[in-house]
């Protein structure tokens, strides 16, 4: 049987935006991702679904734009509309990727799914997103680990 994919992935926006509002995000996503104006630009949560026939696979993901730096790098870009420029970020991760080195997959077959992966995304976030979006979002630390050749570099 088809999954209601688009209806679902609608809930669980609108579940997670609950979670989000808490820490000073956007109550609506635009499109898939809750946003936070920070001084430099803004932080972000971005959700990613993958179809299947009959479930979908969530995955999220945090990512940092560094207005000034945006503008510097994409000034000349002519791959991009004005209106891409303004939503391209500066440097991101997938949660998975930054807690356990490979990608984090949550799925959905149905509506009795929702809430376990919406506590699910908010607790990785909470534990893994905030503090990756803490850190990274001072240009300056973000600039010194970006320079570097270690492992966090």
């Amino acid at each position: 049987m088809k999954v209601d994919a688009r209806n679902l992935q609608r809930l669980l926006l609108e579940r997670i935006s609950h979670d989000m509002v808490r820490h000073g995000f956007n109550a609506k996503p635009v499109g898939q991702e809750f946003r936070k104006n920070t001084p430099s630009g803004r932080v972000t949560l971005h959700l990613s679904f993958i179809n299947h026939e009959t479930d979908f696979d969530v995955t999220a993901d945090v990512a940092v734009r560094f207005d000034a730096l945006e503008e510097l790098v994409n000034k000349e870009n002519k791959l991009l509309t004005n209106k891409e420029k303004q939503n391209t970020y500066s440097l991101g991760a997938e949660l998975g990727n930054i807690c356990e080195g490979r990608p984090k997959r949550w799925t959905i077959a149905g509506v009795s799914n929702i809430e376990h992966v919406s506590a699910a995304v908010r607790d990785k976030f909470v534990s893994i997103g905030i503090p990756y979006l803490d850190q990274w979002s001072d240009m300056n630390a973000a600039f010194e680990a970006l320079r570097g050749d270690d492992e966090a570099s």
